[in-house]
């Protein structure tokens, strides 16, 4: 499962099956990771079908892709590891 195989994607996964839809800041903010980064990040599981980009005027926010079926899977996983996120992520 290449989606979960980066430590920065898990995070930026994990943050929006808890948070829900989030600015690339907040995602930054809430993981730690750095702003390059997350963008990669974020275009990949983008073109991978997992998060879906909304844009509200000049707001863009990130989601889970809850018509895909791994992600709509995935997401109870991820926001359990996203609680217990101190404990190792």
């Amino acid at each position: 499962m290449d989606a979960l195989s980066n430590p920065t994607r898990l995070k930026v996964l994990c943050a929006l099956a808890s948070l829900g839809p989030s600015t690339k800041y907040r995602i930054c903010r809430e993981t730690g990771a750095a702003q390059r980064s997350v963008n990669q990040q974020l275009e990949l599981l983008v073109g991978m079908g997992l998060v879906r980009k909304l844009k509200y005027e000049a707001v863009v926010l990130y989601e889970l892709e809850e018509n895909n079926p791994l992600a709509a899977e995935l997401k109870p996983v991820l926001g359990w590891i996203w609680t217990r996120r101190s404990a190792r992520l």
